[in-house]
């Protein structure tokens, strides 16, 4: 997987053949596979460290206010840029940030803060270079779990952006060497914090973990009922359910519609270390459209899961799942309108009363899903809601993910 800077195309196509670099992983980590729970003490690794902090002293110093509460949006964006005068800090509504990445090995990835709203950016700080990985906002911070290095090899590596402070430090790695995998942020129990990874290329379609945020560790879950490469998860506020969307089938090289799900309660430490595949996760209506790459995100109690490509090329398909209740075993899927512009390995982000779409492979566009503008109110009904398209984020090639926190 490259992502050089003299030809996009390199993107692309290595995209579609992702499982011609499984032979360097399929060997990656086994070792750990019988674990209940996994961190090596001996890995070099320090709570502490800082990484990447040569910008931090750069920021603006804007987040000091503690009485101001805002969210932000972390986009990951792909492509060199120089910022030469930055937006005048009043411009800023705060509700929404971006991280901007290089495209050159040779130069640095950048965070950006985004304001889709005022479709302006601003520099935050500096970070390693790192594709195919997922970001996962969790308080004020943002946490970048594996993906694909400078060297172009996969990686345990699992960093941490204290929003801020403006500065990275190391968490504990990845049992396994991961990209293109999927993560999803849960409550346990509605308390504890947890971010679920799943699947990735390289041999382990059907593997997951999940990081405990408090405890700095990683636990393993029984695997999938199904390997996926470049699925997408989401999860409920307050529901304790984790939902694998799609994906692909790397030995047969065909896209999944199939969709699987996993409670994390009160009692998820027990559960995880005694439940087989089969009792831990349970099935769901599959989609309409079998898909790999797409993004999915819960709003108003259900959730989006939009574009990604199959045999048809990349796809504008917007469905919306209403998960499975007693009414409805499995869940069901209902048709939105489709987006603008045909996306996959991109970012669903939302807001209270709106769904952007960000980015896509070789476009940084943005764009909204709003109700209609004679509505009188932002309902749970989304079938007449449609997409309008805003100006892509300037200086940025590429955007290759997003997250968003509250501060």
């Amino acid at each position: 997987m490259g992502f050089h800077d003299d030809d996009d195309d390199d993107v692309d196509s290595d995209d579609d053949d992702d499982d011609d670099d499984d032979d360097d992983d399929d060997d990656d980590d086994g070792d750990d596979d019988d674990d209940d729970y996994y961190y090596d003490e001996n890995d070099d690794y320090d709570e502490n460290d800082d990484i990447h902090n040569d910008a931090a002293d750069e920021n603006d110093g804007d987040d000091d206010d503690e009485d101001d509460v805002d969210d932000y949006t972390l986009l990951f964006c792909r492509r060199a840029w120089t910022v030469a005068a930055q937006s005048e800090k009043a411009g800023f509504r705060g509700d929404k940030v971006v991280l901007a990445i290089d495209d050159d090995y040779s130069l640095r990835w950048s965070v950006l803060r985004y304001d889709p709203h005022m479709q302006q950016t601003e520099r935050v700080a500096n970070m390693e270079n790192r594709l195919w990985a997922t970001y996962s906002g969790v308080g004020e911070s943002i946490f970048v779990i594996g993906g694909e290095t400078e060297e172009e090899r996969y990686t345990r590596s699992v960093v941490e952006f204290l929003m801020r402070e403006g500065r990275w430090r190391e968490r504990a790695p990845l049992a396994v060497e991961r990209k293109c995998h999927a993560a999803a942020v849960v409550k346990a129990g509605g308390e504890k914090t947890l971010i679920g990874v799943f699947g990735g290329v390289g041999g382990v379609g059907a593997s997951c973990e999940v990081y405990d945020v408090s405890q700095n560790r990683w636990h393993k879950l029984p695997d999938m009922r199904e390997a996926r490469s470049q699925p997408a998860a989401a999860s409920l506020p307050n529901d304790g359910r984790i939902f694998v969307f799609g994906g692909q089938d790397e030995s047969s090289d065909s896209e999944l519609a199939s969709v699987e799900f996993c409670q994390l309660g009160a009692d998820w430490e027990a559960k995880v270390t005694s439940a087989h595949t089969v009792e831990f996760w349970q099935p769901a209506a599959s989609m309409r459209t079998a898909r790999r790459a797409p993004a999915a995100t819960q709003f108003k109690g259900r959730i989006i899961v939009a574009g990604g490509l199959n045999a048809e090329g990349i796809l504008n398909v917007v469905e919306m799942f209403t998960p499975p209740d007693a009414r409805c075993m499995l869940g069901q899927w209902t048709e939105l309108t489709g987006m603008n512009q045909p996306r996959s390995h991109f970012t669903l982000l939302t807001s209270t009363d709106l769904v952007f779409a960000i980015g896509t492979r070789g476009d940084n566009t943005v764009e909204t899903l709003t109700p209609p503008e004679d509505s009188a109110d932002c309902g749970n009904d989304l079938t007449s809601w449609s997409w309008s398209s805003k100006n892509p984020v300037e200086n940025i090639d590429l955007i290759t993910g997003a997250a968003s926190i509250r501060m």
